[in-house]
């Protein structure tokens, strides 16, 4: 055990100086945080150009991309792992349908 000021614990190469700590800075004072508001919402501006019912029929018909995101989080985490959930998940979902009655397990 070591006893002393820090300052000497530091210097004498001991268990306190594998810390490699500055020295305290007792005058230290949180800056106080002053509160902004967040920017508020504001709509898209809609140029001069008025939409035709076929601009409003696209935009309605366009494909949200629900395929497209699985596909995206499928790459980016692997195909392999990927894979590999998928089969734990068919064989957890057939380890609950289908109980294993041989361990004593009775429902």
């Amino acid at each position: 055990m070591e006893q002393g000021s820090f300052d000497k614990l530091n210097l004498a190469g001991g268990y306190v100086s594998e810390f490699d700590l500055p020295p305290p800075d007792w005058d230290y004072s949180q800056k106080q945080h002053i509160y902004e508001a967040p920017p508020k919402y504001t709509e898209k501006l809609v140029s001069n150009t008025k939409l035709t019912e076929d601009d409003i029929q696209a935009d309605s018909n366009r494909r949200t991309g629900d395929a497209s995101i699985y596909l995206y989080y499928m790459r980016s985490v692997g195909w392999i792992p990927t894979l590999i959930f998928v089969v734990s998940i068919i064989i957890f979902i057939f380890c609950i349908s289908f109980p294993c009655k041989s361990l004593g397990v009775l429902f």
